[in-house]
């Protein structure tokens, strides 16, 4: 017990956030609407359909739903994430030949030699990610030249909106970078307390500009057809104003 209170002092922030809340989380995420009608299919359409002979690194890749499906496509996957039992869900889901483990974002990706990913897929990942420059940085350090980074966040705009509605005290200025925590609804009793970061949609179009990234595709999500059936009301909303973000980046000639 003292050993586990010691790593969950020492974890990183996405870590501490899932301590206990990680089998509920994986339970649930899997149908959730918002996540299995809504951002996951997303973000995956904009992944390439035909991954066969490339190497992807799913980068944060929670319990392993995204990592499976490039798996799928043909991928050769490495999958990293700051919570262990993440990783263990994740690995069970893969072939033999992946490479799953334990990494902190937030600490970089030295761990991996230059261009060695044609596919790095962020999904829902950065908002635990205190310096999303210097993740940029390292996401274009480890891609092969003509390589692809797929990610999702929450919509800025979308973000701001929440704070102002749920937490007006703490809703001081669109233009500023805020760690604030809220509990998460829709995953059972107790509600699981999340600690995440909401920042302007500079901070991450910024730092892609800087890295020489080219914007290939700016996808403001809306529901698949499936969420009408399954919740006509949230598929009605989404339809009106965005939640989440994906974009798609290309790496521009060699490091």
């Amino acid at each position: 017990e003292k050993r586990e209170e010691a790593m969950a002092e020492d974890a990183c922030l996405g870590e501490k956030n899932y301590v206990g809340f990680a089998d509920r989380y994986a339970a649930v995420a899997a149908t959730k609407v918002h996540n299995a009608h809504y951002e996951r299919p997303n973000t995956l359409s904009l992944v390439p359909a035909d991954l066969s002979g490339k190497h992807a690194l799913d980068a944060g890749c929670g319990p392993g739903f995204y990592a499976e499906e490039l798996a799928a496509r043909g991928a050769r996957v490495t999958a990293v994430d700051a919570t262990p039992a993440f990783v263990e869900m994740t690995r069970r889901k893969l072939p033999e030949s992946s490479t799953v483990f334990q990494l902190d974002l937030g600490r970089g990706l030295e761990c991996f030699d230059g261009e060695l990913f044609d596919v790095v897929l962020c999904a829902l990942v950065m908002h635990y990610v205190d310096d999303v420059g210097a993740l940029f940085r390292e996401f274009r350090r480890v891609l092969k030249p003509g390589g692809l980074v797929v990610l999702s966040v929450g919509h800025p705009l979308a973000d701001w909106q929440w704070m102002k509605r749920r937490q007006p005290e703490n809703a001081r200025t669109y233009f500023d970078k805020q760690l604030f925590t809220t509990p998460w609804g829709g995953f059972g009793d107790p509600k699981p307390l999340v600690t995440c970061y909401r920042r302007p949609m500079g901070d991450y179009l910024n730092p892609i500009a800087e890295t020489r990234f080219f914007l290939d595709k700016y996808l403001e999500a809306r529901p698949a057809e499936s969420m009408k059936d399954v919740s006509p009301h949230y598929y009605e909303r989404l339809n009106v104003e965005p939640l989440f973000l994906m974009l798609r980046l290309v790496k521009l000639g060699a490091n």
